[in-house]
């Protein structure tokens, strides 16, 4: 009896392993997978918006403090940087006495949603003066009507609502197709003297 024992035990050595899943197997490994997806996309998602909106409050500081700066060395404020402005004044000289720049070590031409970041100073006829940070729903060196960096409006709502009022109509941040601003993008007042 052990000798037919120890003969299917040498059988079973010498025949091939397979290697490998089976397809119930594979099978099984995606579904969870797929509900692993299902599961963590939407926080994940979550967690990208709420990174965009720290990068977005950081760089209105950056650019608030560089304004300020500009402003106590050359005793006005920075021309504005727009769409097709090729020349930044927060970081390179533009002629203007006391500039003691640069004033932004590096300046991201784009928001985090892919749209413009600038800046707009106007004085009004009336003697009232009006400076924004813009985060523009166009893409740099693009046109008015390029609007492909849009800012969703529940994330104005939220950026509104840990740098202000959380209205876009009232405060100093002001966006989505209030005042004079198109949906999609908002401005950051710095230099708030009766401006819309």
């Amino acid at each position: 009896m052990s000798g037919i024992t120890l003969s299917k035990a040498a059988d079973r050595l010498r025949r091939p392993v397979k290697f490998g899943f089976t397809l119930i197997e594979l099978m099984v490994v995606i579904a969870i997978i797929a509900l692993l997806a299902a599961t963590l996309t939407p926080q994940v998602m979550k967690w990208i918006e709420e990174a965009k909106i720290s990068q977005t409050i950081a760089d209105i500081g950056t650019v608030e403090k560089a304004v300020i700066a500009y402003r106590l060395d050359t005793d006005r404020y920075p021309p504005n940087y727009r769409l097709n402005d090729t020349l930044n004044p927060l970081v390179q000289d533009p002629g203007v006495t006391g500039w003691d720049g640069p004033y932004v070590q590096t300046w991201r031409t784009r928001h985090a949603w892919g749209g413009h970041l600038g800046w707009e100073y106007f004085e009004n006829p009336n003697g009232t003066a009006c400076g924004y940070i813009l985060f523009d729903d166009d893409i740099y060196g693009t046109n008015w009507s390029n609007n492909q960096g849009m800012i969703p409006t529940d994330v104005l709502e939220r950026i509104d609502l840990r740098l202000d009022d959380g209205d876009l109509t009232t405060g100093i941040v002001r966006g989505d197709g209030y005042a004079i601003w198109p949906p999609g993008e908002f401005a950051y007042q710095v230099v708030w003297q009766g401006c819309p």
